[in-house]
């Protein structure tokens, strides 16, 4: 059949589908990925979710975590940054990528992180490469399965399988159906445009590297926007699409939408794969979008109603929000569970991304029953929240006091007790029931160890030191104490540099206005003009203290990174 052409392309261009994907693994060691740490993937977190699975989980202290497919570090190092007495391990493919993460770990003199290049078929096939019988409490595998070939996958399954501890936990994230079914409209568009076979190729881009057919696949996206983006029944799902792939990175366009392999399943087959390998799958590492509370209280209850398990629920609830991506936690199928649940609270900590924007306490001391406590709050997506009983109420308004860090549960059930002028034992038992309702309904974080984030802005300010170290690398991108990523510009990054501990608000001030004498820095306001007054800038740099408070860069001034030597 004669091809057509699309943007000066032959969408009949040659196809070879192993030469494609050793191309792709060659622009993955020379083009990389992006650099991040993912929230989600946290140790402290996933044992935290794993206690509450009924599983008996590993001392956070003594953590051995392993991740497939580490990049270059960002997420790993970080962690291992954040609990310097676990043994963390990483493997990727890619050398230049290990090199790039084994840098990072020197810089921010992390010494507890083994960054390894292997390919992961051999390692699933070679004991050696990771010390014959050695296991781990955490494995991760963030952003890799639906992206290999099917040999790699089944490489994946047998390491974590293998490699597991008997009461270890997994994640293992992938691209979710049916949600990935719209999303393949765009990718396969661009595949078309940008193909790859070399004849064609050169016809859009010369020699055809990744960023260069990034940057074919953005021309295209813009034309297509503005020609026909918003037409017909998909109209307003393309926009979103056209909106997303603006936001995120070249990078990202490229392995997302131009690379051979990108797999999508659905929640049963990839359950149906993990148990022929002996692993179970507990949950959702965002077990929010697991719940039939996300479609409301009519929803949920026509859901329950059906009398699913666990499994089909989800499966259904994937379906009927078109979910994309997964997160997937797993065990090992002969992993000894207990009821975990509401009894595992008291021994973690949680938190909640919450502002209080106003409470009303009418307390009544002859009947604490008819006692009130009234609360509206703002989460980090800008809705409000109204409890509508006093316990829920009392308890969002002591963790937005302490936002952005975390509480002991059972300090919360003391100062819930404590506001409610109730004995404690009145309120255990519901602190503890509404705490793992809240968790697993995404509405709290959970952990076990203090990150020793401030609740508020210092007279001298203290920021993460992993942060301090990548605002000197000229990082876009810097890592939270929350495990969380936070885009920054150059005028955080002046900050960031000089939060040490040493440096008050006015030597921030002075900071900035340095940068602005020198031309490092140039602050416009919407019409172009500069922003150079000293009210101004000091404005400037409270708002930028706030952000980076709430988003978690903020150390307490008692805690280690007040103290460590940067070694950038």
């Amino acid at each position: 059949m004669q091809g057509h052409t699309l943007w000066g392309v032959s969408s009949t261009a040659p196809h070879h589908e192993d030469d494609r994907a050793g191309a792709d693994l060659v622009a993955y060691d020379t083009f990389g990925y992006d650099n991040v740490a993912f929230r989600a993937t946290h140790a402290d977190w996933l044992c935290a979710l794993a206690a509450i699975h009924g599983l008996e989980v590993a001392d956070l202290d003594d953590v051995r975590v392993l991740e497939l497919g580490c990049g270059r570090g960002g997420n790993l190092v970080a962690m291992a940054d954040d609990i310097p007495t676990g043994t963390f391990t990483g493997i990727d493919h890619a050398p230049s990528q290990i090199a790039d993460g084994r840098d990072l770990a020197r810089r921010t003199g992390v010494a507890n992180c083994t960054l390894v290049a292997a390919d992961l078929v051999d390692v699933a096939a070679d004991e050696d490469l990771l010390g014959r019988d050695r296991v781990f409490d955490v494995i991760i595998c963030h952003g890799v399965y639906s992206w290999v070939p099917g040999a790699v996958r089944a490489a994946i399954r047998s390491i974590v399988a293998t490699r597991l501890a008997p009461a270890g936990v997994a994640s293992i994230s992938f691209n979710a159906l049916p949600g990935w079914h719209a999303r393949r409209i765009v990718r396969d568009a661009l595949r078309r445009v940008v193909p790859d076979g070399p004849d064609a190729l050169r016809r859009v881009v010369p020699d055809g590297p990744p960023a260069q057919m990034a940057a074919a696949a953005r021309e295209f996206l813009a034309l297509w926007r503005e020609h026909g983006g918003d037409a017909g029944p998909l109209g307003g799902f393309m926009l979103h699409e056209f909106d997303l792939l603006d936001r995120l990175s070249d990078r990202y366009l490229y392995f997302e939408h131009l690379v051979e392999h990108n797999q999508a399943f659905y929640l049963d087959e990839f359950v149906r794969d993990m148990a022929a390998s002996g692993l179970t799958y507990l949950g959702d590492a965002d077990p929010g979008t697991s719940s039939p509370a996300q479609l409301g209280d009519d929803g949920a209850e026509r859901i329950t109603a059906l009398g699913l398990d666990a499994i089909a629920t989800e499966h259904l609830l994937d379906v009927m929000t078109n979910r994309f991506f997964r997160r997937a936690v797993l065990c090992r199928a002969d992993a000894h569970r207990s009821a975990g649940g509401a009894a595992v609270m008291p021994g973690l900590r949680i938190g909640a991304d919450v502002d209080l924007v106003t409470v009303d306490v009418d307390l009544d001391s002859r009947n604490p029953a008819a006692s009130a406590i009234d609360a509206a709050f703002i989460d980090a997506d800008g809705s409000t929240l109204t409890p509508h009983d006093p316990t829920t109420a009392t308890m969002l308004w002591v963790l937005s006091e302490h936002r952005p860090d975390t509480m002991e549960v059972t300090d919360l059930i003391a100062e819930v007790a404590r506001r409610r002028s109730v004995p404690i034992d009145e309120v255990h038992d519901d602190v503890c029931e509404l705490a793992h309702e809240l968790v697993m309904r995404g509405r709290c974080d959970a952990g076990r160890r203090d990150r020793g984030l401030a609740s508020d802005i210092a007279d001298l300010p203290v920021a993460r030191h992993l942060a301090r170290v990548q605002a000197m690398a000229g990082d876009a991108v810097i890592t939270t104490g929350r495990h969380d990523h936070l885009a920054v510009d150059t005028m955080d990054r002046v900050l960031l540099r000089v939060m040490d501990g040493t440096c008050d608000h006015d030597g921030l001030l002075g900071a900035v206005t340095t940068a602005v004498a020198t031309g490092e820095l140039r602050i416009t306001d919407t019409d172009g003009d500069p922003v150079d007054s000293p009210v101004d800038l000091a404005e400037l740099v409270a708002a930028k203290l706030e952000r980076f408070r709430v988003a978690g860069v903020l150390m307490r001034c008692d805690g280690d990174d007040a103290t460590r030597e940067n070694t950038a």
